[in-house]
C-alpha cells in the first residue's frame, strides 16, 4: 500500500500539489519538489515534517557533480537515478553493437590485438563504449569513469561525505563489450556491463545481454532482477552435479596455479564452464543457471556488477581464505555460489 502524507500539512501540503487525502505515488518526484522548497518556508508551511517523513531532510546537491550528494545522504532518489542512468546507457551500449553486427558476427581480421595478453579489441567496443561514456557523462557530470578500453578517469574530488570531512569516491566500472573474443569467432555471447561502486563496492550493477536482450539488475541492500522478475538463489546441488563457471583474466599472475585450480574443479564438478564473457557468467549464477562461480585474476569492471547482481540473489563471495568479499579488487581469487555451496568450493581455489 502508497504511503499518504502526514495528517498536518496543511498549505504545505497543497505547495506540493498534493490534495488533502491524495496518496503519494511518485516518491521521486515529491523529493525533488520538497527539497526545492527553501527550508524557512517549508518549516513556515508545515512542510518540514513531512520531508523527515521521507528521510530526504533536503540533500544538498554539488551542481559539478550533479549527484550523488556529497553531504552523506544517500537518497533513495539518487540509486534511482543511477540504475535508470545505467540501464540507458547499457541500451544505448547495445543498439550501437546490434546495428554494426551481421548475424555471421565478426571475421576474426576485424579484431585487433590489444596489449601482450592475447586480448582483442574492436570497433564495436569503440562504438559501445564511446555510447556508455557519453551517457554517464551527461547524467552524472562529475563522476569518474574506468572503462576497458579509454581506461580511467583521474576522480575530480566529488563525492559522499562521511561526515569527518573525509570524502568517499564515486566511480563508474564499464565493460562495454563483454565477450569481444566471443564475437570475433561469431559466438552469441556477449554482454554490456556497468556499475556504480562507492570506495569500490558495487551500489548499482547492470548487465544486458545483448544477443538475448535481457537485462539482469541489482541495487544493494535491494535485491537482483532479470527483466523486472526477483532472483533468488534455490537450494544448491551436491558438487558432484554442480556447474561452475571459471573467469580467469588474460594477464593470471600465475597460470600453472591457475590451471591447478581448474583441475581441482574438474575432478570435483559435474562440468566447469567457460564462456570467455565473466558479466554472463555472473548473470548466469543470479539467475540460477549454474551452481556456483570461481575467478582468477578478472578485471574490475569485467566482474563489478555481476558481483552485485549475485549477491543480492543471495549468492555468497568468498575470498581464498573464506573471507566475504564486497568491493572489486579485494581479492585475486574468489568464489560465489549459495551460502551453502561456497565453502565447499573455497579449499579448491586456495594455494
Amino acid at each position: 500500500m502508497l504511503p499518504t502524507r502526514p495528517t498536518a500539512a496543511g498549505e504545505g501540503q497543497r505547495q506540493l500539489g498534493l490534495g488533502d487525502h491524495e496518496p503519494i505515488a511518485d516518491r521521486q518526484s515529491v523529493l525533488r519538489h520538497a527539497s526545492s522548497v527553501p527550508r524557512s518556508r517549508r518549516r513556515r508551511h508545515g512542510l518540514e515534517p513531512w520531508v523527515r517523513w521521507w528521510g530526504a531532510c533536503r540533500p544538498q546537491r554539488r551542481p559539478s557533480s550533479g549527484w550523488p550528494a556529497p553531504n552523506g545522504i544517500e537518497a533513495e532518489v539518487e540509486v534511482d537515478e543511477a540504475l535508470q542512468l545505467a540501464l540507458a546507457a547499457a541500451e544505448e551500449a547495445s543498439h550501437a553493437i546490434r546495428t554494426r553486427l551481421s548475424s555471421a558476427g565478426l571475421p576474426l581480421a576485424a579484431a585487433r590485438a590489444k596489449g601482450g595478453d592475447g586480448d582483442v579489441v574492436t570497433e564495436l567496443d569503440e562504438a559501445a563504449e564511446a555510447a556508455i561514456i557519453h551517457r554517464l557523462r551527461e547524467g552524472s557530470p562529475g563522476v569518474p569513469i574506468t572503462s576497458e578500453e579509454a581506461g580511467a578517469e583521474t576522480s575530480p574530488g566529488h563525492g559522499e561525505g562521511r561526515g569527518d570531512g573525509d570524502v568517499r569516491e564515486w566511480r563508474w566500472l564499464v565493460d562495454p563489450l563483454d565477450g569481444t573474443n566471443n564475437l570475433v569467432v561469431g559466438l552469441p555471447l556477449v554482454a554490456v556491463s556497468i556499475a556504480l561502486v562507492v570506495d569500490g563496492e558495487p551500489r548499482v550493477g547492470v548487465v544486458r545481454d545483448i544477443v538475448a536482450g535481457s537485462v539482469t539488475t541489482a541495487v544493494a541492500g535491494r535485491g537482483a532482477h532479470r527483466d523486472g522478475r526477483a532472483l533468488s538463489l534455490g537450494p544448491p546441488p551436491p558438487m558432484e552435479r554442480a556447474t561452475v563457471s571459471w573467469i580467469q583474466g588474460h594477464a593470471v599472475a600465475d597460470a600453472d596455479a591457475a590451471t591447478a585450480v581448474r583441475r581441482r574443479l574438474e575432478d570435483r564438478c559435474r562440468r566447469v564452464l567457460t564462456t570467455w564473457a565473466p558479466a554472463l557468467d555472473w548473470s548466469l549464477l543470479a539467475s540460477g543457471g549454474t551452481s556456483g562461480l570461481v575467478l582468477v585474476d578478472s578485471e574490475p569492471e569485467d566482474l563489478a556488477a555481476g558481483l552485485l547482481c549475485a549477491r543480492e540473489a543471495g549468492a555468497a563471495v568468498l575470498d581464498a581464505d573464506g573471507g566475504e568479499v564486497r568491493a572489486v579488487g579485494q581479492a585475486d581469487r574468489l568464489v560465489a555460489a549459495h551460502p551453502e555451496l561456497a565453502p565447499v568450493l573455497v579449499p579448491l581455489v586456495a594455494a
